[in-house]
């Protein structure tokens, strides 16, 4: 976590913007849809019929973009290095798509906790938050494995595979001049990429809003 490589920290933002253009997309054919339901179904379930098509475009559309491959080919040069195994194509093309300690897992433990404590499925506050937190630290793993082999990553080309080891390799030598041993949180957390993944979803998002208060004033 003292260190990072691969593709640099504005190509991260850039994929952050791409993951909110998708899901504002995604959002988009959902509500285009909706007068379909709205008049056969109850208004609750509409309401969730649209969650659940947003979600699962945003899925399919994420799953269909070359980032998936690029994001498979990440995770197997990282187990090939944490097995010891030499960075060559052969090698790596073997590797497993899931990793422990992908983000995607991060994003499944928050949606779980959120989603239960804005479900109102138990009345009583505390005991929500309680079960929350218990079935996040049960499932958080399970799910984000099942997110990164079925959404976010997808087996990956060639191209993308030595792209992959040329990140690793950039890795390592870091590694080896820097000295380094273990990041600070803070340092592990920024090294990760979600700061900047953040950054440019909520750019994304900002100029919307922007735009539409443009248009509506």
């Amino acid at each position: 976590g003292a260190i990072s490589g691969g593709a640099s920290r504005w190509a991260i933002v850039g994929t952050g913007m791409l993951l909110s253009i998708l899901l504002l997309l995604a959002n988009g054919i959902a509500v285009a849809v909706s007068p379909m339901l709205s008049g056969n179904l109850p208004g609750p379930v509409v309401q969730v019929a649209l969650s659940v098509l947003t979600l699962g475009l945003f899925m399919l559309g994420l799953h269909s973009l070359p980032v998936a491959g690029t994001h498979a080919a990440e995770h197997m040069t990282v187990h090939a290095i944490e097995r010891g195994e030499p960075l060559i194509p052969e090698i790596v093309r073997r590797m497993p798509r899931v990793h422990p300690r992908c983000g995607t897992n991060i994003a499944a433990g928050a949606a779980i906790f959120l989603g239960i404590m804005d479900s109102g499925i138990v009345q009583d506050e505390q005991f929500r938050l309680i079960l929350a937190a218990f079935v996040t630290l049960i499932f958080w793993r399970p799910i984000g494995s099942l997110l990164q082999l079925y959404v976010t990553t997808k087996p990956p080309n060639r191209q993308q595979i030595e792209s992959g080891i040329k990140a690793g390799e950039e890795l390592l030598d870091r590694y080896r001049h820097s000295g380094a041993t273990s990041g600070s949180v803070l340092g592990r957390l920024w090294n990760s990429g979600m700061p900047e993944v953040i950054m440019g979803s909520m750019s994304v998002q900002l100029l919307v809003v922007g735009i539409y208060f443009a248009l509506v004033s």
